[in-house]
């Protein structure tokens, strides 16, 4: 499973791990909270 299937199926984390990430990842992952909804759409990354 690639990041981006993982960050659609889940939606609480609550365990996280002390390891770096891999920038590619850091990317992506910040590429999904950009575009994805909020309330009112009044927050912005």
């Amino acid at each position: 499973m690639d990041i981006m299937e993982f960050l659609k199926t889940r939606r609480t984390y609550r365990r996280f791990e002390q390891k770096p990430v891999e920038p590619a990842i850091a990317r992506e992952i910040m590429e999904a909270a950009r575009i994805a909804g909020c309330g009112a759409n009044r927050q912005t990354l």
